[in-house]
Order: structure tokens, then C-alpha cells, then sequence
């Protein structure tokens, strides 16, 4: 059985915050950022479950539809790896609570500068890099079983 890394980090707050014309780009860059962290968790033996999977500039999902479904890959995950793009989507704070509740281990890659004392006791580790974050979750989650 594969062990699976939900990865998180912001979206929508990106997309809307980004002009118009931009929309297509931003969009693009965060399929890229997901597709180098899912590279990275593959190369080590972990399954990357990418939320943002199937999305494309002119897909429109339903509100529900999207947390539903987050919320069942990330339940069926062995962990979490939050990408640096997450400060202030209120999307990925409730999936790092979710995961800590769950009892997951919750990882982030790249600077953040949260100091709220209920996100220090849902974090397990902080990395300045994804391939740090990656290394870690490797040893972390499959321990001396790596790919």
C-alpha cells in the first residue's frame, strides 16, 4: 500500500487576488508548483494527492463539491505537505487543522511567518525547501522503507 501525501497550499485566494488577464498564468504556476512537489513525493516512494488534479482555467467546480472532496483525499492521507504559497488562504488553514486533528503529520515547505500558537501545535515540521520537506516526510512516513 502506498503511503499518501495530500498536498496543500493556497488557490483561490490566488486566482482572485490576480487581474484578469493574469488568471490563466497564476493558474499555470500553481499547476507547475504542484506538479514539481508531486515529482519530488514520487521519487521517493510517496503517492501525491494533488487537490488542484483535473482543474483547468475554465473549470468551475461547486464550493461544496471541492471541500467534500478535499476533505475525503485528505482523511485518506498518511500526511500533509503545505507549499509556501499558503499564507492566507483560509482553504489551507482549515485543511492543517483538519490534518492535525486527524492525527497526521503536517509539513511545510518554505517560509511562512505564522506565530499563532494553535498553528505551532498543528505543525510537524517546518523546511525551507520542498525537497526538504520531501526528505523528511520520506523518513518520516516510510521510515527505514524508502522506494
Amino acid at each position: 500500500m502506498n503511503k499518501k501525501v495530500y498536498i496543500a497550499g493556497g488557490i483561490t485566494k490566488r486566482l482572485h487576488n490576480c487581474v484578469p488577464h493574469d488568471r490563466k498564468a497564476t493558474l499555470e504556476k500553481i499547476q507547475l508548483e504542484r506538479l514539481i512537489a508531486c515529482q519530488k513525493l514520487n521519487d521517493v516512494g510517496l503517492e501525491p494527492i494533488n487537490p488542484f488534479r483535473g482543474q483547468t482555467y475554465d473549470t468551475n467546480y461547486s464550493v461544496n463539491n471541492i471541500v467534500l472532496r478535499d476533505l475525503n483525499d485528505l482523511s485518506a492521507c498518511d500526511s500533509l505537505l503545505v507549499l509556501s504559497s499558503w499564507p492566507g488562504s483560509f482553504g489551507t488553514i482549515c485543511e492543517i487543522w483538519e490534518a492535525r486533528r486527524l492525527g497526521k503529520c503536517v509539513v511545510v515547505a518554505g517560509s511562512y511567518e505564522e506565530t499563532s500558537q494553535f498553528f505551532i501545535h498543528c505543525i510537524t515540521g517546518t523546511f525551507r525547501t520542498v525537497q526538504g520537506a520531501v526528505n523528511f516526510l520520506a523518513c518520516y512516513v516510510l521510515g527505514g522503507n524508502r522506494k
